[in-house]
């Protein structure tokens, strides 16, 4: 417990005082395990004896999500690399960190930095776009943030993890300048610039090899090459082997569920010589440096219940996530000035769309899956940040949803200003099939598409108002086959809590929608240089 010490003589210390079962315990995750164990995504367990904290983690990469509550959920990783600005992102980090302090977390699973090499993968919204060298740094600087609390960032989903498609069985294989400059740049990034204290190997095979049992990737790549000194953690069920991972280079294992290949299973292969006992000292010794490095062991997590119960949304939290928000949206057309609407007064505003309420916005700030957040508290919608501002302009707003075709063209017709806010739902999990955006709504962890047109209700409202405004929810690519009908187009990506007044803000010139896109808009899957697959994900 003497800080002075280097975190390695800390380690190696630590290592001597503790016994055979005492390491093996730090190999694998604890019970209860995925979101039971007070909202977290996995933990495990401390050994006071010996001063060592419990190890606690939770997605991740827009906010401290998972089955949390009382935390502020920021715009997700695409709009984090459309604001192009790094030291925005290292704002996030810092405030990211706080939170998962505050709520008894220590390892923060992300961020994201898988590539935009397929414009349908189903997680696009977490990672950074398709730029290497933009990814590499908004990463890097989020990283920073983080662990500048006594809190560790967790790289992911490492590597080639670019599709949810048979997530668990493609294999993956690249050549090797593609694999350096474009799949693992961000990586190395996060490692030699970073200083991440802790990377998830992905759930995909690459080369023929499971990639949490690749010692290419793990112990020659990340270790050899790039001198990276903390430790590998599985995604979750992606560990498939005992002394092939643990030779390769992995050193924590974490399920959704038992059977567990480290822990006793790990010093069952020690004892038969198929790994050696150097091996499971070098394990835990990855995971006790970064631990020391950035305070884990003197600055134990809040215990619980206390921490889940902790509301770490602060006022600054937020007014940062409306911040970012705003950066990241992107104005990809304002013809003849329509935006902003911030001379005039007196005029008719239609809001159209499901998007748009409250409802609508609990599916459209956010995308689905494990970096899904449990809505508490609810993001504010655009209709009511578009009503709160448009009171101070002397506007008036009508809203419908749209549904109806006749109730679309009805209100659009009789405004000055039509906006239209279409959303696009994409979890993790699969793939999506088309470009075309389909709305839904986020239960939990999981958010299931409505199937409303959302194209035919952009044509429907254009065709009755020449002043419409479309505003789009999504953490990818959507077509956008009505663009030459409309004046305005707003891209707020998956604004987070503060989507409503964001949006308003940016609506109403108080913001300036300052992004740039960090990947490539199809017109039409054709386009793309690889094919998608088109049958049921798995």
């Amino acid at each position: 417990m003497d800080a002075k010490k280097s975190p390695q003589q800390r380690a190696d210390m630590l290592i001597k005082a503790m016994s055979f079962d005492q390491k093996l315990h730090m190999t694998t995750f604890s019970e209860p395990q995925w979101f039971a164990h007070y909202g977290t995504a996995g933990h495990v367990d401390a050994i006071p004896e010996l001063c060592i904290p419990e190890i606690n983690m939770s997605d991740a990469g827009s906010g401290v999500v998972g089955l949390q509550q009382g935390t502020t959920v920021f715009p997700s990783g695409i709009a984090q690399a459309a604001m192009w600005d790094p030291a925005m992102a290292g704002k996030f980090g810092k405030a990211l960190g706080e939170e998962a302090l505050a709520k008894g977390i220590n390892v923060m699973l992300g961020p994201g930095m898988d590539m935009a090499r397929i414009a349908t993968n189903g997680r696009n919204f977490e990672y950074m776009g398709e730029d290497p060298f933009l990814g590499g740094q908004t990463v890097t600087q989020a990283i920073r943030g983080i662990q500048r609390n006594p809190v560790l960032a967790e790289a992911k989903h490492y590597v080639l993890n670019d599709q949810e498609y048979n997530r668990n069985t493609v294999d993956i294989t690249v050549d090797d300048r593609t694999l350096h400059e474009i799949y693992l740049a961000p990586f190395e990034a996060a490692v030699k610039q970073g200083h991440v204290g802790s990377i998830m190997c992905s759930y995909n095979l690459a080369f023929g090899h499971h990639v949490c049992e690749s010692k290419q990737l793990l112990d020659g790549i990340l270790r050899g090459q790039w001198g990276f000194d903390g430790f590998v953690t599985s995604d979750w069920g992606a560990t498939h082997s005992t002394a092939p991972s643990a030779n390769a280079g992995l050193d924590l294992e974490m399920h959704a569920a038992p059977p567990h290949y480290f822990g006793t299973a790990l010093g069952d292969a020690i004892k038969s010589n198929q790994v050696a006992m150097a091996r499971l000292d070098g394990i835990v010794k990855h995971i006790f440096v970064p631990m020391f490095r950035y305070g884990l062991f003197n600055h134990p997590p809040v215990s619980q219940p206390d921490a889940y119960l902790n509301q770490a949304d602060i006022p600054a939290h937020r007014a940062l996530a409306r911040e970012i928000s705003q950066q990241s949206t992107v104005l990809l057309k304002n013809k003849d000035n329509l935006l902003p609407l911030d001379n005039g007064s007196g005029r008719k505003i239609a809001v159209i769309g499901n998007a748009a309420n409250p409802a609508g916005a609990s599916g459209a700030s956010g995308g689905g899956g494990s970096s899904h957040g449990t809505g508490l508290p609810s993001p504010v919608s655009p209709l009511e940040g578009i009503q709160g501002l448009a009171q101070t302009h002397g506007d008036t707003v009508v809203y419908t949803p749209g549904t109806a075709s006749a109730d679309a063209q009805a209100a659009a017709s009789q405004a000055d200003i039509a906006i239209v806010v279409i959303a696009d739902t994409e979890s993790e999990g699969g793939d999506r099939t088309t470009l075309d955006a389909n709305p839904g709504l986020c239960a939990s962890l999981l958010c299931e598409g409505s199937g409303e047109d959302e194209n035919a209700l952009v044509q429907t409202v254009a065709a009755a108002n020449p002043n419409t405004v479309v505003v789009i929810d999504a953490g990818a690519p959507i077509s956008m086959p009505w663009l030459g009908s409309v004046k305005s187009v707003l891209d707020a990506w998956f604004p987070g809590v503060e989507n409503g007044n964001a949006i308003a803000n940016l609506i109403y010139g108080v913001a300036n929608p300052s992004g740039h896109l960090p990947q490539t808009f199809p017109k039409a899957l054709a386009d793309m240089p690889t094919k998608t697959p088109t049958s049921t994900p798995g």
